[in-house]
């Protein structure tokens, strides 16, 4: 087992645990009111904060105007969509594919 694991993989652990209990005929000890709680309590302290991408900020666009060509119509859609997420504040990935393979043209 690594040394770091989540919350996640020990929900699946006891979960397994629980299925041979009952599979084989025993009582699992996890159902007690206690162990619920450090379930509970370990699902607090495991938590993880989920990683944001970048807000796009007016120097990306600075560095970005300089491929846009703003008298192709598609190019200047794009161009459009970037200052609507600068000034929305959206997130870089909540408008742009990740690489232009992934991209539908």
């Amino acid at each position: 087992m690594s040394r770091t694991c989540g919350f996640d993989h020990i929900q699946h652990v006891t979960s397994s645990i629980k299925f041979l209990h009952n599979f084989s005929g025993h009582n699992y000890p996890g159902d007690s009111f206690e162990f619920t709680v450090l379930l509970k309590g370990m699902k607090r302290k495991l938590s993880r904060s989920p990683k944001q991408a970048l807000p796009i900020t007016p120097e990306m666009l600075i560095l970005m105007y300089r491929f846009v060509d703003i008298s192709r119509p598609v190019e200047l859609a794009h161009w459009t969509s970037f200052l609507f997420a600068l000034r929305l504040l959206y997130r870089k990935s909540s408008i742009a594919p990740e690489s232009l393979q992934s991209f539908d043209y």
